[in-house]
């Protein structure tokens, strides 16, 4: 099989349905959110929006729009710190359990 087939071949899979979903798998992954929901699920205390910062040595911007990012897709849900109502705890839904065993 040459070059062109090959290309062709491809360029038609990926021009089926399964393009949209697999550059949405792609995108996710490039935002660092399944890293994100990884450290979410593998903590073992309360995790609030600056330890996802700091763990993953990125800025408080960033970790916002990734977590709003989750939050739509129903992935993570967020609430005001009982202790501290500046600080945002996040912690994952049943969807988001689910998408982490896919």
């Amino acid at each position: 099989m040459n070059r062109n087939t090959i290309a062709e071949e491809l360029v038609s899979k990926f021009s089926k349905h399964k393009c949209r979903e697999f550059t949405n798998v792609v995108n996710d992954a490039s935002k660092g959110l399944f890293v994100i929901l990884k450290l979410i699920k593998n903590s073992e205390t309360e995790v609030v929006a600056g330890d996802i910062s700091t763990a993953l040595n990125i800025s408080t911007a960033r970790v916002a729009v990734a977590l709003k990012t989750l939050e739509c897709k129903k992935l993570i849900k967020t609430y005001k710190s009982n202790e501290d109502a500046r600080k945002k705890v996040v912690m994952l839904t049943e969807q988001g359990n689910v998408e982490l065993k896919e």
